[in-house]
């Protein structure tokens, strides 16, 4: 009898959900910390932010060399404004300048620039054509791909656990020595010199956090597949593409890492392109 007051008693059953909660929290992690959501959306502003950046000053370089594509003129702006900032960056580096005010001297005549070529209606008006022809089809095969992409990105909301944090532990080396002038004989230096990657990784060290450097990651696995998906449009041999790629494992478990594959894959996949149309502005500029 006694035992039976003790099961439907109250305290009991308040205790026994007190367990039960503290078991779902041990194991599931799950807690809403309204400071860090609006943080997390910071830091897609930011790098939305810097892609912007990427993007106009790159649509100066491509005008420069006279490049006109109405389907990758796009691309290679990215591409172009994401090689100069890198470089500006490189050259504050190499003479020993890698101080948050030159860093903010940059990105501040870039941002004016930016934001004044914005506003030329020109630009306004190939934006509008590029997002109408750009357009998605509706099988089976895109909705898998958007589905394993929206996977990819919810896993920036998680801290980074596996990854292999040298890349970004080398743009914070960078910070703190002013340089990117550095000896390799450290184990931390994988490869013999600073990559383009690694030197925009300061970028969110400085203005956000290391955690930022996947979503930049994460906008360059993206910016490979919107780009896989322009060359499916064009060539029917190259449906699955888009699907091959998202599938593939190296990829699922790298697209939210802190690693700079993408960075790399998405310049090469852009010059191959380049090359494929067969003109002699597109090889050049693949250079």
């Amino acid at each position: 009898m006694d035992l039976l007051n003790l099961i439907f008693s109250q305290k009991y059953f308040v205790n026994n959900l007190e367990a039960f909660n503290l078991l779902r929290n041990e194991f599931t992690g799950v807690t809403i910390n309204p400071s860090e959501i609006l943080y997390f959306f910071y830091k897609i502003f930011f790098v939305i932010f810097i892609f912007f950046i990427f993007y106009y000053i790159g649509d100066y370089l491509r005008n420069f060399l006279k490049f006109k594509n109405k389907y990758y003129s796009p691309f290679v702006n990215v591409a172009l404004g994401y090689i100069f900032i890198g470089l500006a960056i490189a050259f504050l580096g190499i003479f020993h300048l890698l101080y948050f005010s030159y860093l903010l001297f940059i990105i501040s005549i870039a941002a004016i620039i930016s934001i004044h070529s914005f506003y030329r209606l020109s630009h306004h008006t190939r934006i509008i054509k590029f997002l109408k022809n750009f357009k998605l089809s509706t099988d089976i095969y895109t909705w898998i791909v958007i589905i394993i992409v929206s996977l990819s990105f919810l896993k920036l909301l998680l801290p980074e656990i596996h990854e292999d944090g040298y890349h970004t532990d080398l743009a914070k080396l960078y910070l703190s020595s002013h340089t990117i002038m550095h000896p390799a004989r450290d184990p931390l230096f994988v490869i013999p010199y600073a990559q383009l990657p690694e030197i925009i990784y300061i970028l969110p060290i400085v203005f956000a956090d290391r955690e930022t450097a996947r979503i930049f990651h994460f906008s360059f696995f993206f910016l490979s597949l919107l780009l896989l998906f322009r060359y499916s449009k064009e060539d029917k041999n190259a449906r699955f593409a888009p699907l091959l790629f998202v599938t593939a494992p190296i990829v699922m478990r790298y697209s939210s890492s802190q690693y700079t594959d993408f960075f790399m894959v998405y310049c090469f996949l852009l010059s191959a392109l380049l090359i494929s149309l067969g003109k002699t502005k597109e090889k050049f500029l693949s250079g």
